[in-house]
């Protein structure tokens, strides 16, 4: 294998268009869900448009300042 001239060998690295896509509209969380609304949770939807719109439309019913125009909505037409 050739080396740098420092000593450190061509081992892995970022590589051009390796890895998921960054998407500045999004941040990856964590979260519990209780069972009985796992149980009934749609099928054949996106989980995770479905509870962004939940929050959305809670943020939006209790007065929270919050924008109607959903980052999801733009993605999945292409318009980001």
């Amino acid at each position: 294998m050739s080396k740098v001239t420092d000593g450190r060998r061509y081992n892995g690295g970022k590589r051009e268009g390796a890895g998921h896509p960054f998407n500045a509209t999004t941040k990856a969380m964590s979260l519990r869900i209780d069972m009985d609304l796992l149980e009934s949770f749609p099928d054949g939807i996106n989980r995770n448009g479905y509870i962004n719109s939940a929050i959305r439309e809670k943020m939006i019913r209790e007065g929270i300042k919050v924008s109607k125009i959903r980052p999801y909505d733009l993605i999945s037409k292409g318009q980001r």
